[in-house]
C-alpha cells in the first residue's frame, strides 16, 4: 500500500516538472510596448541650450567704446568656414603637445574656444590665449563680450611678449574659490597678484561685458562698464593684447576692441 502511494507521488512530482519545464520554455509574450521598444534604448541627449543674443551696451558704456583711436576690432562676423583672422595668434601659456594645443574657431559670428586640437577636442585645462597687435602698443583699452557654457575662467591680457603680460581674469561663480576676480602680472607663466576683490565672478550661460586699461604705470579693469580693480606696476610697457581662458571649450567671446585711452 505504501509503495503505490509513493508510486502515485513520484509520478505526481513528474508530472509537475514536466509542466513546469514546458511553461518554462515556451514562448514568452510581450506587450504591444514592448514588442515596440528596442532591446537597448539610449534617451537621446538634451538638446544644447540656445545661446542668447548679445545685449546692447548701457548708454554710457556704449559712448566710451567710440572715444580714442580704434586699434583693432573684430565681431567675427566675416569668418569663412570656420577659421580665425590670421590677425589673431593662438597661445598655450604652457608647453604642450601638438594634440594638446588650444583649438580656437569662428562659429555663428562668435570666437570660440574649442578644446584642443586633437581629432577628439579633448578639453585640457591649460591656459590658453587669443592675441592681437604690435609689440610696441604701449597705452590701450582692450574689451570684448564672453559667454561661457561649461569653462572655468574669462579675462583679457594686455602688454603681452612672449610668456609675460598683465592679465585681468574672472572665475565661474560655481567654482569654490577666492577671489574670483584678479589683476595680475605673469612672468614666465607664473602669476602674482596686483589686485583682488571678494566679489562674485559670473554666472554662466550669461553674457558679460569686460575691458582692461593699461596707462603708464596704472592697470585697471571692469565689468559690465563699472571699474572693479585698479593697480600700479611699471614691469612691462608695452605688447599685445588679448584674450583668456582655458583650453576646456564652451567659452564664446565678441565684440573685441582695442583702442586709445
Amino acid at each position: 500500500m505504501k509503495s503505490q502511494r509513493l508510486s502515485l507521488i513520484l509520478a505526481g512530482m513528474m508530472s509537475a516538472t514536466l509542466i513546469a519545464l514546458l511553461v518554462m520554455s515556451a514562448p514568452q509574450q510581450r506587450s504591444s510596448a514592448e514588442a515596440q521598444a528596442p532591446i537597448f534604448y539610449d534617451p537621446p541627449p538634451p538638446p544644447t541650450p540656445t545661446v542668447a543674443p548679445l545685449p546692447s551696451l548701457p548708454a554710457d558704456l556704449a559712448g566710451t567704446q567710440e572715444s580714442g583711436t580704434i586699434l583693432f576690432a573684430d565681431t567675427f562676423d566675416a569668418g569663412a568656414g570656420g577659421q580665425v583672422s590670421p590677425a589673431w595668434e593662438i597661445v598655450d601659456v604652457a608647453f604642450v603637445l601638438p594634440e594638446d594645443r588650444a583649438a580656437w574657431m569662428v562659429r555663428d559670428g562668435r570666437l570660440a574656444q574649442n578644446g584642443t586640437a586633437g581629432p577628439t577636442g579633448d578639453p585640457r585645462p591649460h591656459e590658453t590665449l587669443a592675441v592681437v597687435g604690435d609689440a610696441d602698443w604701449t597705452d590701450y583699452t582692450i574689451s570684448a563680450w564672453f559667454y561661457d557654457q561649461f569653462n572655468a575662467a574669462a579675462g583679457l591680457v594686455a602688454r603681452r611678449q612672449g610668456s609675460n603680460f598683465y592679465r585681468f581674469m574672472v572665475i565661474a561663480n560655481d567654482y569654490p574659490v577666492a577671489p574670483r576676480v584678479m589683476l595680475e602680472r605673469v612672468v614666465d607663466g607664473k602669476a602674482t597678484t596686483l589686485a583682488s576683490r571678494d566679489m562674485p565672478g559670473y554666472d554662466r550661460r550669461r553674457w558679460y561685458h569686460i575691458s582692461m586699461t593699461v596707462q603708464g604705470a596704472r592697470i585697471s579693469a571692469a565689468i559690465n562698464g563699472e571699474t572693479v580693480l585698479d593697480a600700479r606696476d611699471p614691469t612691462f610697457a608695452s605688447g599685445q593684447a588679448g584674450l583668456f581662458t582655458y583650453a576646456l571649450g564652451g567659452m564664446l567671446f565678441d565684440h573685441v576692441r582695442v583702442t586709445t585711452p
